[in-house]
C-alpha cells in the first residue's frame, strides 16, 4: 500500500500540515480534492493549514487508498500524554525491563521468524522436527531443513490455530507475528487493542487488516505495548517490592524462556529507576 505522512511544519508564520509521499498520480489527484489544501512551491509540498486540518476527515478520505502515517502530529503527542499510565515505582521497573523479540532497542520493530538453523528452528518450535520420517508420517510435523531461510513458512505453522490464527494455509501465523513495543502477537491480540483503541480515540485505525501500522508507527507500537502490560500483567496480578521476576513474566510468557536475562535486565532497572 501506498504511504502518506502528516507532518506538522511552519509557513510564512502559520502553522501547517504537510502532505508527505513519493510522486504518485493517484495521489496527487485524491489530495488535490481534499478541502483546504494547497501547494507550496517553497516547501515543494502539498499542506493545510493546521487550524482547519481535519484529520479524521482526511484518514477517512484516504483509508483503501494509501496509509496515513499522523504520528508526528501534535494530536498524536498529546494522545501520548493522556494514555500514561501511572504506576507504582515497582509496576515502572518491572515495565522498563519487560520485553519480548527485540526488546527496547527500537520501536519499529517486526517480529523475525528468519532461520538458518534446523536444529534451532526445531527446539524452538515443537511442530518442527529433524526426524524426516517423523515429518513424513505425521501431519502435525514439519521437517525443519525444509523450512530455513522461509519467514513465512515458518510462522504460519510455529503460529497457526490458536488465539484466532487460522490454519496453516491461512497465513494468520506470519500476518499477525510480533510488533511494536511488546511485540504485539495473534490475531485475537490485534482484534482487541484495535476495540480498545478505536473506543477511545480518533481517527479509527485497523491493525486487523493493516498490522504493519503497529510497528510502523510509533504512538501505536508504544500504545500497543502499554494496553497489552495493562490488560495482560497490571490487571491481572497485583505487584509489590518483592513480586519475583518469574511471577511477571508468567502471564505473558508462561514458559519462562530467557528468565536469567529478564532477571539481569529488571535489577538494572530496579536500580536505574528513582521514583518519587
Amino acid at each position: 500500500m501506498k504511504n502518506l505522512r502528516l507532518i506538522p511544519d511552519i509557513h510564512r508564520q502559520q502553522d501547517i500540515v504537510k502532505a508527505d509521499f513519493a510522486f504518485d498520480e493517484e495521489l496527487i489527484a485524491l489530495v488535490k480534492t481534499q478541502r483546504g489544501v494547497r501547494w507550496s512551491q517553497t516547501l515543494k509540498c502539498w499542506y493545510f493549514s493546521k487550524a482547519d486540518f481535519n484529520l479524521n476527515t482526511f484518514y477517512k478520505n484516504f483509508e483503501g487508498n494509501a496509509f496515513v502515517d499522523y504520528s508526528q502530529l501534535k494530536q498524536q503527542s498529546d494522545l501520548i500524554k493522556k494514555t500514561t499510565i501511572k504506576l507504582p515505582k515497582e509496576y515502572l521497573e518491572h515495565l522498563v525491563f519487560k520485553r519480548e523479540t527485540g526488546g527496547f532497542n527500537t520501536l519499529n520493530v517486526t517480529e523475525s521468524t528468519y532461520w538458518t538453523t534446523a536444529s534451532k528452528l526445531a527446539n524452538t518450535y515443537k511442530k518442527f522436527t529433524m526426524d524426516s520420517t517423523l515429518a513424513a508420517t505425521n501431519s502435525n510435523k514439519y521437517y525443519a531443513p525444509d523450512y530455513l531461510q522461509n519467514s513465512s513458512g515458518v510462522a504460519n505453522i510455529a503460529m497457526c490455530c490458536n488465539f484466532g490464527n487460522g490454519d496453516v494455509s491461512s497465513g494468520d501465523g506470519y500476518k499477525y507475528r510480533g510488533r511494536g513495543l511488546f511485540q504485539l502477537t495473534w490475531k485475537d491480540n490485534y482484534t482487541d487493542f484495535k476495540t480498545w483503541y478505536n473506543n477511545k480515540y480518533d481517527p479509527d485505525i485497523d491493525p486487523v487488516s493493516n498490522p504493519d501500522i503497529i510497528a510502523s508507527n510509533d504512538t501505536l507500537a508504544v500504545l500497543s505495548g502499554l494496553w497489552y502490560y495493562k490488560t495482560r500483567v497490571v490487571d491481572k496480578i497485583s505487584i509489590t517490592n518483592s513480586t519475583s521476576v518469574s511471577k511477571v513474566t508468567k502471564p505473558i510468557n508462561p514458559k519462562l524462556k530467557g528468565l536469567k536475562d529478564r532477571k539481569k535486565k529488571f535489577q538494572k532497572a530496579k536500580d536505574s529507576i528513582n521514583c518519587k
